[in-house]
């Protein structure tokens, strides 16, 4: 009987661990989704390559030696822009991960007051790139 029990809580626990992996590596869950990294990342960047007129590869290039602010500022791009392209952009990702039943709605409402509370209070805008800092949110 104690091999049973000893079995069966082995199972529980290799699930259950497996199960906690897999949560959190799902899209929008801080893994490497679709959230605010992996894909989110990847359309964050588009559209910040797109707002200032350059291929995400000519971005990142510009972004080796300089903020996006910089970069935006050199092609006649404001801060009030980035930040209402941003939001945009964010709202519509969220969106699709609410839509999809990754997150809440409740956490899209968190993850947009987040990102407001970033573009008022931090340098740069919030969230922008700086040099030599890597990528993602700041």
């Amino acid at each position: 009987m104690n091999k049973k029990v000893l079995g069966v809580l082995a199972a529980v626990l290799a699930f259950g661990t497996a199960g906690a992996v897999a949560y959190a590596d799902a899209p929008g869950r801080g893994g490497r989704g679709a959230g605010m990294s992996g894909a989110g990342y990847q359309e964050m960047l588009q559209t910040k390559a797109s707002l200032v007129g350059l291929s995400v590869d000519a971005l990142n290039q510009e972004l080796q030696t300089k903020t996006f602010l910089q970069v935006a500022n050199e092609h006649n791009v404001t801060q009030a822009q980035i930040q209402a392209a941003m939001k945009t952009a964010a709202e519509s990702r969220l969106e699709k991960l609410v839509s999809s039943g990754v997150i809440t709605a409740a956490e899209r409402e968190e993850r947009l007051e987040h990102m407001q509370d970033r573009q008022e209070n931090c340098p740069n805008g919030g969230g922008t790139h700086t040099p030599r800092q890597g990528r993602g949110m700041r």
